[in-house]
């Protein structure tokens, strides 16, 4: 009867994370279309979900069972505390709440799910979420460029939903989906590009083989037309690491490696030179272009606005500022730039809301992670596994030039959650692969 309780209590938190992980995806895919629809989706019924599902864990002592979980219980707590400490506890206002909301459902949900489910039931979750997410953005970049076609954008349901194309202030033709800022299209387009690469290395077979092909010419045709030189450049090193992965690391001869290796980097070069000559097209002389390699489009400016910030307000290095008005502060430094939405990086966004102590927490995290995806990669893991683990590193790439993932004020809730579900599988199969390396140890000791 004791087995029978356990066996029914697995299932039900099962089918409690398998929930709740669907809904938390939908509302975000909700805010494709409208902020106003996400925020109330999230905050109507997911936020109960997330918490309740956290609340069954904790008493399960899932977080303490290991001390990765324990670690991301840790952080929820500092962000928790950094809200306090500012002042800014009162999670009644939307913004606030919808963003530690996502934090919760990535740390304390979907990093720790793969221990959570058992079985097939993960590869099975983790493979519909990302075949629907991806689908779904095909589908709308193929609008998108019915709309390009026609020289119109197409609207539909009486235009509250438009694909085709904008403009920018210096009248360059941008890709529009939906409500989605056509840089965003482009870095969900290269991310999600590498999630179907990951879904075709699993699933290659039949008529299946049409679709991945279809999917992946559509997203890397999105990640080339919006204008977005960090999608291009994160797009390209994404198919560097997985040639090496995937193909060139099983090549025996060192001279034919370093020949594969170095002419996949010059035409990955020339993809990338290609690229940005397009970007570029539209402005005035080569010393605009100059400005914008050197400076990473003021980029530099930006972050180095922190150095000043942090010499009039030294408490930021200890409890960060606002979600609200975190950027207000920095704009006093960077006054000539006009409108600056975000740090465009996320490891400075995450120091500018949660001091040294939340950097510090996520650098510790990033650099275990990478020490799980190179175990993965030297080990003798299927190839699909190895796939997996370019998804979390575009998407750290990416955070290098774009607040895209951890603290994002901009509207990348879902790279939170891709990044979160692809690293905790990668971080479950890298401790079991561990694991059972430890026990054949331990019997070839015993034998001799």
């Amino acid at each position: 009867m004791n087995n029978l309780k356990k066996i029914d209590s697995d299932t039900l938190l099962s089918a409690a994370v398998s929930f709740t992980v669907v809904c938390v995806f939908c509302a975000c895919i909700a805010g494709f279309y409208n902020e106003i629809v996400y925020q109330r989706i999230l905050l109507g019924y997911c936020d109960i979900l997330v918490f309740a599902t956290m609340g069954v864990l904790f008493c399960n002592g899932m977080y303490f069972a290991n001390k990765r979980y324990f670690a991301y219980v840790t952080f929820l707590c500092w962000v928790a505390v950094t809200f306090m400490l500012r002042g800014e506890f009162d999670l009644t206002t939307p913004v606030n709440r919808s963003h530690f909301v996502i934090l919760c459902a990535s740390c304390g949900v979907l990093l720790p799910m793969p221990a959570i489910l058992k079985g097939n039931k993960k590869r099975i979750l983790l493979d519909s979420v990302l075949f629907s997410v991806s689908l779904l953005m095909c589908v709308f970049l193929i609008l998108a460029y019915i709309g390009l076609i026609r020289g119109e954008n197409l609207a539909l349901f009486h235009g509250k939903l438009t694909f085709g194309a904008t403009y920018t202030y210096t009248q360059r033709m941008m890709l529009k989906v939906l409500n989605l800022h056509y840089y965003y299209t482009g870095l969900y387009s290269a991310v999600l590009f590498f999630c179907t690469l990951y879904l075709a290395f699993s699933h290659w077979k039949g008529w299946l083989k049409l679709l991945w092909v279809f999917m992946l010419a559509t997203l890397a045709t999105g990640v080339f037309i919006t204008y977005s030189r960090t999608a291009v450049l994160s797009f390209t090193a994404g198919i560097l690491l997985t040639l090496y992965f995937c193909f060139f690391r099983n090549i025996k001869s060192r001279k034919i490696k370093w020949r594969a290796c170095v002419l996949s980097a010059v035409g990955g070069i020339s993809a990338v030179a290609v690229a940005m000559n397009r970007i570029y097209s539209a402005v005035n002389s080569i010393r605009d272009v100059w400005y914008g390699i050197t400076t990473l489009s003021s980029r530099t400016v930006i972050w180095a606005s922190l150095i000043p910030l942090v010499k009039d307000y030294p408490l930021v290095i200890l409890r960060g500022l606002p979600l609200s008005s975190a950027m207000d502060a920095v704009k006093l430094y960077i006054p000539d730039q006009g409108y600056t939405p975000h740090m465009h990086n996320s490891y400075l966004q995450t120091f500018l809301h949660l001091g040294l102590p939340g950097l510090i927490a996520i650098i510790f995290f990033m650099i275990y992670l990478l020490k799980c995806i190179k175990k993965l990669v030297e080990a003798k893991v299927h190839a699909t596994d190895r796939q997996l683990c370019i998804v979390p590193v575009v998407i750290m790439l990416i955070g290098v030039t774009e607040s895209n993932f951890i603290c994002n004020p901009c509207g990348y809730e879902m790279m939170n959650l891709i990044f979160a579900l692809a690293s905790g599988f990668i971080i479950e199969k890298a401790e079991s692969s561990r694991c059972r390396t430890d026990c054949i140890h331990c019997i070839e000791e015993s034998e001799k």
